[in-house]
């Protein structure tokens, strides 16, 4: 995300994809208090990978000292601007990083969390609230067993403190992975002891490997409680909906140790963060386990068990693996 920072007293503006700055106290993103600053005085915006600055002032602006008016220009990293001969009002580029939305508290206006993967509060480790991007390309929270789908300048209170959310997103409008996610395929390959499990997300003829992971033992036995009920014939909203308590239990047994709601939804929490980091589209499957008042499921009804060569289970029309 970019940040321009004002060199005097060191503020911090957070960029959005398509940022005014002027007089026009409701009219601008950012307001410039100053009477050789027009109501609506220039904007900066993110186009093709790059952050540019255009003029549309009666007085001019200064990049690096230099006027520009009535213009557009490329910013670089570092750059000096200005929207009047004033020196306080003089900012440096801090950041190039592209648009992304955020939250930003209502307590120290200097802290905020840019959502570009699965973030957490209080931290990582304690994810008492987490913050994944769904396949409908929105972000949302995921409280206990609630999710909230953040909505645009609406305040949420997150760990005590109140945030404000920014939706920030630049779109690439020219990629429709829909089709391909609706029909893709979680493959599950075990080994002969079925100790360690390795699980690839197959695309038509790609695939996104997820390797071994510990979550992988909770992703297999919610879609073995799937495949369970496929076969007794329920319908795909009622299929594969698990109490919390029995998963706790399977997942203890498996993983050979005492395991709890907390450590349950850190793993959810680590399944999600690593999906969302998969490049371009495994965001698309962050939801993979679904959420509803003390039940959980996994969330595709396309998934084949392999073991020592063999398909074991699998839940119908699949693609070759």
């Amino acid at each position: 995300m970019a940040i321009l920072r004002n060199t005097e007293t060191g503020e911090q503006i957070l960029l959005h994809s398509q940022h005014m700055f002027g007089r026009n106290v409701y009219g601008v993103n950012t307001y410039i208090c100053n009477e050789d600053v027009s109501r609506q005085h220039a904007t900066i915006f993110w186009k093709d990978r790059a952050w540019y600055f255009k003029d549309h002032s009666r007085n001019g602006s200064f990049i690096n000292d230099q006027m520009l008016h009535m213009s557009i220009t490329k910013l670089e990293f570092g750059n000096k601007v200005r929207f009047c001969a004033d020196m306080r009002s003089e900012w440096y580029l801090e950041d190039i990083k592209p648009p992304s939305s955020y939250l930003i508290s209502l307590t120290n206006k200097d802290k905020f969390l840019q959502l570009i993967s699965c973030h957490a509060l209080p931290s990582d480790d304690h994810p008492d609230i987490s913050f994944f991007y769904s396949a409908e390309g929105v972000w949302n929270a995921s409280v206990e067993d609630t999710v909230i789908r953040l909505e645009n300048n609406h305040i949420y209170n997150f760990n005590n403190e109140d945030w404000k959310y920014i939706e920030n997103e630049v779109f690439d409008e020219t990629i429709d992975y829909g089709s391909s996610v609706k029909d893709s395929c979680f493959c599950f390959t075990l080994s002969p002891d079925e100790e360690h499990i390795n699980v690839k997300i197959i695309l038509n003829n790609s695939s996104m490997d997820l390797g071994e992971r510990v979550h992988n033992y909770l992703l297999l036995a919610l879609a073995r409680n799937r495949y369970r009920d496929i076969n007794k014939g329920y319908n795909l909203q009622d299929q594969g909906w698990c109490d919390v308590d029995m998963v706790i239990n399977d997942l203890s047994k498996e993983c050979c140790k005492n395991v709890d709601v907390y450590y349950l939804n850190l793993l959810i929490y680590r399944l999600r963060k690593q999906l969302i980091e998969i490049k371009p589209y495994g965001h698309k499957f962050s939801n993979i386990i679904e959420r509803r008042n003390g039940e959980l499921r996994f969330a595709h009804n396309r998934f084949v068990v392999m073991k020592e060569g063999r398909c074991i289970l699998e839940s119908g029309e699949v693609y070759a693996v």
